[in-house]
């Protein structure tokens, strides 16, 4: 994932907590939000939390949504089903 963000030049710090099948890494972009001119401050952070289930139930299934707002994201992510169930 680093690789991939640092391929399009984005500063890319990873740090990664592991609990037991849920793995979180934080994804901090130093210097972005200065650079799109959201903030004033040069040394601001954008994080971003992701959960990634290393361990998924049997049966569940996932979905792709395209979002487009400011930038476009394909996101991979559990369908509603599998997210509900118990």
């Amino acid at each position: 994932m680093k690789s991939a963000f640092e391929t399009e030049n984005y500063s890319l710090a990873i740090k990664v907590r592991q609990k037991t099948a849920l793995a979180s890494p934080f994804l901090r972009f130093p210097g972005l939000l200065y650079e799109l001119d959201l903030s004033p401050h040069e040394s601001q952070l954008l994080s971003i939390k992701v959960e990634i289930d290393t361990n998924p139930p049997v049966g569940a299934s996932v979905s792709t949504t395209i979002v487009s707002r400011y930038v476009t994201l394909n996101l991979l992510h559990h369908d509603r089903a599998s997210l509900l169930a118990v």
